[in-house]
């Protein structure tokens, strides 16, 4: 089992992906998968049926948002950064 240098409630920013550019707080570590579920980050929905504790009102047409976890790797913590560091972007042409 590996360390990870992230932990839960850790702000992080997301360097690679679809959400690329985007800060959110870490729900949950998964250290032996490598991966970490973000706050608001790799949002996917899942199909779901109507039950007593999601009715059919809420689920607007059984499909809830949920969070996918995403690669430590993607996710540097923004406490260990300067705060005079900034991410260096490259211009297409």
């Amino acid at each position: 089992m590996s360390k990870s240098h992230i932990k839960k409630g850790d702000i992080v920013y997301v360097l690679a992906g679809e959400d690329r550019g985007k800060e959110g707080r870490v729900l949950k570590v998964l250290v032996q998968k490598q991966k970490a579920l973000v706050e608001g980050i790799n949002m996917v929905t899942k199909a779901t049926k109507p039950t007593h504790s999601i009715p059919r009102e809420v689920s607007s047409r059984w499909k809830l948002p949920s969070t996918s976890p995403i690669f430590l790797s993607s996710t540097p913590n923004l406490a260990s950064r300067p705060a005079s560091a900034a991410v260096a972007t490259r211009k297409v042409n």
